[in-house]
């Protein structure tokens, strides 16, 4: 079995102390918990408590050796996911995922995006949802993300997926939005009366915004965006000259500062594939770094563990892989 490398290509290893969802595994305690008991809200333990969780999410979690980045801590701690068979639950800690999430960290540190090739039902719109679009839009000041497609129907669900998980996020962590996505973007804000009778404005700003790029493919112009994902890219007719107009979207002034995700499906590959194809084989010369999600990927969570010189497992903590 091949080794599992971080950020820096050292080979990832972990301790018996592992445990990346502490939240999802143990649940909130009674004193943070404002959904089971509201009288905890305000009290020193409750905001210690989230606090210590906020920290987590913007800086990241070491666990038996390893460090979480706070996007991944998110996701596995206060996102929940849909899968056949097993309807809504926590996210495993998956090997795959954690790799993903490490190249986040890097193509937002080198100012680059990703393009991938995957295959079916691997959950990688759950992790670029909540991970990316959910992740942006509570810890990033006036974020910013938009979800483009060559076909509504595409675009739609990845929003709706959006919708879905931002409202069953524990209270502490939810926004009220306003405003329509396909036009104006849906926002992070809502109305405050003022002394004068008037309102105002309050909230954070986040804002994501949908657009097809049916019959145009300059669909973003004037916005600045964090990310964009390009969805079902084998289905995009318009994705390279959609991505090249979107790129303005990234810069502040002379640099660039936003990330686009462009991601395709194997075996959905219609009249959108020459352009998918010609990203995939030259991913530089769009600025964008590989990841493929192979189909044997999610076989076996969690199996990024520690061992010998030898290359003798020697991590004893049980694996996931032993429920299947």
């Amino acid at each position: 079995m091949a080794l599992i490398l971080d950020i820096d290509g050292k080979p990832i290893r972990k301790t018996k102390t592992f445990c990346p969802n502490p939240v999802a595994k143990y649940g909130i305690p009674d004193y943070a918990d404002s959904e089971s008991n509201p009288n905890v809200i305000g009290t020193s333990s409750w905001h210690d408590w989230w606090e210590e969780q906020f920290y987590y999410c913007l800086n990241g979690y070491y666990t038996g050796g390893l460090w979480i980045p706070g996007r991944y801590y998110f996701f596995l701690n206060f996102c929940s996911v849909t899968t056949v068979g097993k309807g809504r639950h926590y996210p495993m800690f998956v090997d795959f995922q954690y790799e993903f999430f490490l190249l986040i960290e890097k193509i937002k540190r080198e100012k680059r995006g990703i393009i991938t090739l995957k295959a079916r039902r691997k959950g990688l719109s759950e992790q670029v949802v909540n991970g990316v679009f959910n992740y942006g839009f509570r810890f990033i000041p006036n974020y910013k993300g938009g979800i483009c497609a060559g076909q509504a129907v595409h675009a739609e669900g990845f929003y709706n997926k959006f919708l879905d998980s931002a409202g069953i996020v524990p209270p502490e962590l939810r926004l009220r939005m306003r405003g329509d996505a396909w036009k104006e973007g849906k926002k992070a804000v809502y109305s405050q009366k003022n002394d004068i009778g008037g309102f105002i404005e309050k909230g954070c700003g986040s804002t994501i915004f949908v657009r097809t790029m049916f019959s145009s493919d300059n669909v973003f112009k004037g916005e600045f965006l964090n990310d964009c994902v390009f969805e079902e890219g084998g289905e995009f007719d318009k994705l390279v000259p959609g991505f090249n107009s979107t790129k303005a979207c990234f810069m502040d002034g002379n640099r660039m500062v936003g990330s686009a995700l462009v991601y395709g499906t194997g075996g959905k590959m219609d009249k959108g594939s020459k352009g998918f194809s010609e990203m995939w084989a030259n991913p530089e010369a769009f600025n964008l770094e590989k990841f493929w999600v192979s189909g044997a990927k999610m076989y076996f969570p969690c199996v990024a563990g520690s061992v010998d010189e030898g290359g003798t497992n020697i991590e004893d903590i049980p694996h996931l892989k032993k429920d299947f």
